[in-house]
């Protein structure tokens, strides 16, 4: 995990080397800040760099595939739909961290049904199509029809009928949760990115040795909703690596994630996914890395839970003496014991010793680190350096492969 504010030097003294320094396996780079981090570290038009962007049309730029498992010819089971859609609708429509979760719940429930039913039914097998006929048909006339159409038995019927039972009313505002949650699928880029482009990509790639994919979105565009779909890439990404088996053949997978804590602010089930993917992921061939600001906006549970598989945490600032960043970070650099000595009152001859735990890393310590100053916390304890000279464009052999990369770039951006 890589921890530091903005401009404290994250991508040119990790980020950047350490893509550049990852030349075998696969990998797959999340890119807020546009097309930065490719257009630095990959050949964009070599055939196994994966440009995945949200916000441009270009000849070398792929969509996603969310329903890349499905066969989409009539023969995939409800089931099989289901295992796919409940992934998806998960980050949609999160769990409400409010403890009222009907709202939510019965959303999550309609969005499920609704897609089982176009998708199997229906023939619809176009995810931004099917989000379109939830905010065009009457949510009533919608279950209606499905339920007319299907089995009891189905699954479909299993998701609407309770829904169907719901008075008017309560649908209504049922109806406005979800029409919330997917209004983001109306916009022309996520159209393209999830529909229109030919070239549409999914996580079974990063079963190839050698491909790299980039997802790709501007970072103004993350509080616009793109964060939830930056999340569904993700949690399918995630998914497909853990199901990796243990008898095949993988390449080692770098997962690399800028502004982690961020992207996942609004879907805070993704952390949990992503705890538990740390558990595992070393036996499924894959390596994170998890950039972020700060840790102040997680739980601390959670961000325990996560440091605890943290083979490596690199910390470049933190000014706030009483954040959680602080108080994690001198947590996780350990501790000491003191020995103290007491004199009795009545007795000046009489001696107790006693020994005190106290951090090794106080907090003031972290707010005179100074500008250059970077610690590492490992298991074996903690060190502190110096990033000055440790920046690609200042170091070798990161700084003649940026500007080899950068120079092809930029020819290619020429003739597009």
């Amino acid at each position: 995990m890589i921890c530091g504010s903005t401009g404290s030097g994250k991508t040119a003294t990790s980020l950047i080397p350490s893509i550049l320094s990852c030349k075998t396996g696969s990998k797959q780079i999340v890119d807020i800040k546009s097309r930065e981090l490719a257009y630095k570290t990959a050949d964009i038009y070599n055939p196994n760099t994966i440009v995945v962007d949200m916000n441009l049309q270009a000849p070398y730029v792929w969509g996603w595939d969310i329903f890349y498992k499905l066969k989409k010819d009539g023969t995939d089971t409800e089931q099989e739909v289901l295992s796919v859609v409940r992934e998806v609708a998960s980050v949609i429509i999160p769990k409400s961290d409010s403890g009222d979760g009907f709202w939510a719940d019965a959303a999550r429930n309609e969005f499920i049904g609704l897609t089982l039913f176009e998708f199997c039914y229906n023939s619809n097998y176009e995810f931004i199509d099917i989000c379109r006929s939830m905010l065009t048909i009457p949510l009533r006339e919608h279950m209606e029809t499905a339920l007319n159409t299907v089995k009891k038995s189905s699954l479909v019927a299993a998701f609407l009928t309770g829904l169907a039972a719901t008075a008017d009313e309560t649908l209504f505002s049922i109806d406005i949760t979800l029409n919330q949650a997917l209004f983001v699928f109306l916009s022309d880029d996520i159209v393209y990115f999830l529909r229109d482009n030919p070239k549409r990509a999914n996580p079974i790639m990063l079963d190839k040795e050698g491909v790299s994919q980039y997802i790709c979105v501007s970072e103004e565009k993350l509080d616009s909703g793109y964060d939830k779909i930056i999340c569904i890439v993700l949690k399918q990404s995630l998914m497909q690596i853990q199901s990796r088996t243990t008898t095949g053949k993988y390449p080692q997978t770098m997962l690399l994630i800028d502004e982690w804590q961020r992207i996942t602010e609004s879907v805070t089930e993704l952390r949990g996914c992503t705890s538990t993917f740390l558990k595992t992921g070393r036996s499924k061939h894959a390596t994170v890395v998890l950039c972020v600001q700060n840790l102040d906006n997680f739980k601390k549970e959670v961000i325990y839970d996560i440091l605890s598989n943290i083979h490596y945490f690199y910390i470049l600032a933190s000014n706030n003496a009483n954040s959680l960043t602080t108080e994690v970070v001198c947590k996780m650099a350990g501790s000491y014991y003191e020995k103290e000595k007491s004199y009795s009152q009545s007795n000046s001859t009489s001696v107790s010793t006693s020994y005190k735990e106290k951090q090794i890393l106080r907090p003031e310590d972290l707010n005179q680190l100074g500008d250059d100053a970077v610690l590492l916390i490992t298991n074996y304890g903690y060190v502190r350096t110096n990033k000055n000279g440790s920046a690609y464009y200042k170091t070798e052999p990161f700084k003649s492969q940026y500007e080899k990369i950068v120079a092809v770039n930029r020819n290619v951006m020429l003739n597009v």
